[in-house]
């Protein structure tokens, strides 16, 4: 049982000439509400032809509306859902290496050969420029896993992004993301600024600005969800219209308040209808004072929004030994 604290931290690029590994963790801590995550990777080639490895941190997101339109015949589903980053990351070092791909982690939870997301990004590569890119991948997991914050798919993009500028491969941002959508539906969201509203199977990105007045407690449960069966547990006839010149006027919305009645996710109800555990914390979270309690993309993640972080900080402790992990967070942007 733990409660961590989020710090908002730039997703950037790291260099290091040496090859000595970069490794251990780093305080997730908040340094003021003024605080700003950056992501500098606009320049893509890299400045630095002798570069051996780099560090990138891989942020988490959340949906804050999930709408699920129906199945397409690609055996997908049309969506429609708000994506907005949060300051809770993976930390992911690449090293130059002579031939192969390894993957390390620091979790056992997640597959460290062809299955994994970040492996797959650096084969897309090799395909892309057709050469071999020999590199070990090192994956400080932070984010938890299958538990809809996407964290995998944040770990591929920043993986394209640094072998990108490893390498000094020359490709633009719009073309990784381009590619990216090749590995999962979620990973073009993390090329964007960091809130977005996407739709068709989650690949067509849309910025939007939205408002960040607020905290969230972000409880992940002891077990993971399958995206793949939270999807199939939807309704069939999910058919819904969605105003999307609605959504966009969210763009002029100061406070969070304004847009908390309008946000759900399609794919709740049929989660909790086998993992009523997920129904509890989202209870909880509402009797402890929060806005809206939800959960996150196919789940198992639940987030509480709060106005007030000692409110966060408050709830987060004293539900600690209720839950596997819990998080006091807050969204950031990624430009």
């Amino acid at each position: 049982m733990c409660c961590h604290r989020g710090r908002p931290f730039p997703l950037r690029l790291r260099f290091h000439r040496s090859r000595k590994q970069v490794g251990g963790r780093y305080p997730q801590r908040h340094q003021g509400r003024e605080n700003r995550a950056k992501q500098n990777h606009q320049t893509l080639r890299s400045p630095h032809p002798d570069l051996d490895h780099l560090s990138i941190k891989c942020f988490a997101k959340i949906n804050l509306f999930l709408k699920v339109l129906g199945e397409r015949p690609d055996g997908y589903h049309e969506v429609c859902t708000l994506l907005q980053t949060i300051d809770l990351h993976d930390e992911l070092t690449l090293s130059k290496r002579p031939r192969g791909i390894t993957v390390k982690s620091s979790s056992e939870a997640i597959p460290l050969g062809e299955e994994n997301l970040a492996y797959r990004a650096v084969k897309l590569l090799e395909r892309e420029c057709q050469t071999p890119l020999g590199v070990e991948l090192s994956i400080d997991k932070r984010i938890p896993v299958s538990a809809g914050l996407g964290g995998g798919s944040s770990d591929a993009a920043g993986t394209l992004l640094g072998m990108n500028e490893l390498y000094s491969l020359g490709l633009s941002k719009k073309r990784l993301q381009q590619m990216s959508s090749q590995l999962g539906s979620d990973v073009p969201f993390f090329f964007s600024g960091g809130q977005a509203l996407a739709t068709g199977r989650g690949e067509k990105i849309r910025e939007i600005s939205l408002p960040r007045n607020y905290f969230l407690v972000l409880v992940s449960p002891s077990f993971g969800v399958s995206s793949e069966w939270a999807y199939e547990k939807a309704k069939k006839d999910l058919t819904t219209a969605v105003e999307f010149d609605l959504i966009l006027e969210w763009n002029a919305v100061d406070r969070i308040e304004e847009i908390i009645p309008f946000l759900e996710n399609d794919l709740e109800a049929g989660v909790i209808s086998e993992f009523g555990e997920i129904g509890r914390l989202k209870g909880v979270l509402s009797r402890k004072g929060a806005l809206l309690a939800q959960m996150s993309g196919s789940g198992s993640a639940v987030y509480g929004i709060f106005d007030r972080e000692a409110l966060a900080e408050e709830v987060a402790s004293s539900m600690s030994g209720e839950v596997r992990e819990i998080f006091v967070t807050r969204p950031v942007l990624l430009h």
